[in-house]
């Protein structure tokens, strides 16, 4: 489950998500909102306009091990950047796992 609480202050307003225990703090520049996504089936809060790129960044994936669909569509690594998240876009995001 997860809780969405909203701090301002006067140069950032801060979101602070909790998941199973873990906190994940996203800083949203002010003058900016916040929007959702539904990242393999989480809702997921992040900053209105951000890319792709930036979203994995944040987020702390490795984009070398990485393949993202959005809204039904693969998106070619080198398209991360211009690719612009927009409310209510749907992420799947599958990691790569080596075994044997």
């Amino acid at each position: 489950m997860k809780r969405h609480f909203w701090q301002k202050s006067r140069m950032s307003a801060f979101v602070s998500v909790w998941n199973a225990g873990t906190a994940e703090v996203l800083m949203l520049n002010q003058g900016r909102t916040a929007m959702e996504l539904t990242v393999n089936g989480n809702t997921v809060t992040c900053k209105e306009g951000i890319s792709l790129e930036t979203f994995i960044m944040q987020e702390q994936y490795d984009k070398s091990k990485i393949a993202v669909e959005v809204n039904g569509g693969i998106v070619p690594k080198a398209e991360y950047e211009n690719c612009i998240l927009g409310p209510a876009d749907t992420l799947e995001i599958v990691t790569f796992v080596g075994g044997g």
